[in-house]
């Protein structure tokens, strides 16, 4: 899997899922609460990740993600 930096689109806490977008371009990835550090602050917007992905095409998702 290859490390890649971006920023977050969007965060509900509600649901615990948001959308990544990967800053040397491309559509912007889901991910879920599970894939974020434990017991850190919520994303925000803007706010600088770097994650892996897995899956492909429709399938792919941000895993593994860490504030940066």
């Amino acid at each position: 899997m290859v490390t890649t930096t971006g920023k977050i689109a969007n965060y509900d806490k509600t649901t615990g899922s948001g959308f990544i977008l990967p800053e040397a371009g491309g559509t912007r990835l889901p991910f879920n609460r599970a894939d974020l550090p434990q017991g850190g602050q919520p994303p925000q917007e803007q706010d600088r990740y770097e994650y892996e992905t897995t899956g492909e095409g429709d399938n792919c998702c941000a895993v593994k993600m860490r504030k940066v």
